[in-house]
């Protein structure tokens, strides 16, 4: 490698061809000019591919011709341990990612290369079908194995890409919704205020569960009422675990109207109410179950109510009968008999 290279190496590598080369045309080039160059500075090439500025998509690309110049073993760790995982991923032994909790380390160094790859692969979504399974199941392990709740924003983009596309998004969004937080619904319910027609259709329906949400509302007051919504019943909300591939219109998350009615907090992942109940609340719970869906709703809904306007006002309410409290909750929310 000459004098002048050396002084210049730093300033080239974010615009060497393995990092600027974008459209599919351009990122076709990347191979021939990886081929090129290890033929002739194997160095040069080493630097280039194990810069930190690299993104997953060269190193994917180039992962044949890494293989059939056997520098594997010279790539940085990050390189290696991204190829190993992608091999993994294709060749179907997703379970020897799952590494024991002795090796900290080595846990530690694939939950960053998972992020690194999904978060600087996202871009070049659609490349084709094995590099798209590759950022799925990333997705999926980034969420399941390591609880990563930082990278939903980035699944939401590929989700919402993908649609627009018309490409298969189902393992994805079963992905984001098993990151089990309602909170992270946000970035979907962010959609419904895009000029976008697409971007409006999918956020309908993946937050088809709420009941504010439908097919043929035009409302700019639909982001408002889902928000308020989740504010509501982020407290009472079972993830039920439904997704695309059981249902056209799943209802990943239930209201556990028993809980918003009592008032008492549930588990998500079990839909049972952590708090243990008193004498009284056995005997109004035994009756609420009786009665028919609507006085349901509507019980909890006002429970709800008073408990945020008053909190004295709503224990007096809780302490009647069922039957008194169903008048008192059809004057106060407005119901006609």
């Amino acid at each position: 490698m000459d004098e002048k290279y050396y002084l210049s190496l730093d300033a080239l590598v974010p615009i060497c061809p393995f990092n600027q080369m974008r459209s599919h045309d351009e990122l076709g080039n990347i191979e021939t000019a990886f081929r090129a160059l290890i033929e002739t500075d194997l160095e040069k090439a080493l630097y280039l591919i194990n810069h930190e500025t690299l993104p997953f998509t060269s190193l994917f690309l180039l992962r044949h011709d890494i293989e059939k110049h056997g520098v594997f073993d010279q790539l940085s760790l990050r390189n290696r341990t991204a190829l190993s995982i992608v091999n993994e991923i294709l060749l179907g032994k997703r379970d020897t990612l799952s590494i024991p909790c002795s090796y900290c380390d080595y846990i530690q160094t694939v939950h960053s290369v998972l992020k690194w790859i999904l978060e600087t692969g996202s871009i070049d979504d659609g490349l084709n079908n094995e590099y798209d399974q590759v950022l799925d199941i990333t997705a999926i392990l980034l969420i399941k194995t390591y609880g990563d709740k930082t990278i939903l924003p980035t699944i939401v983009d590929i989700i919402f890409k993908r649609y627009a596309e018309g490409l298969f998004i189902n393992d994805l969004a079963w992905a984001f919704f098993q990151s089990h937080d309602p909170n992270s619904l946000i970035f979907i319910a962010d959609r419904l205020k895009s000029t976008n027609p697409k971007e409006v259709e999918l956020a309908r329906k993946l937050l088809m569960f709420c009941p504010s949400i439908n097919d043929n509302s035009k409302t700019p007051e639909e982001y408002t009422a889902f928000t308020d919504w989740l504010k509501e019943n982020s407290l009472f909300l079972y993830f039920t675990g439904e997704s695309f591939q059981q249902s056209t219109k799943p209802m990943p998350y239930v209201v556990i109207l028993e809980a918003k009615y009592l008032y008492k907090t549930v588990d998500l992942l079990t839909g049972r109410i952590f708090e243990t109940f008193t004498e009284n609340e056995s005997r109004l719970l035994g009756a609420y179950k009786k009665l028919d869906i609507d006085t349901k709703i509507l019980l909890a809904n006002c429970s709800y109510k008073l408990h945020q306007r008053d909190l004295s006002t709503w224990r007096t309410w809780i302490g009647r009968p069922i039957e008194n409290q169903i008048v008192i909750a059809r004057s106060i929310m407005g119901v006609r008999q």
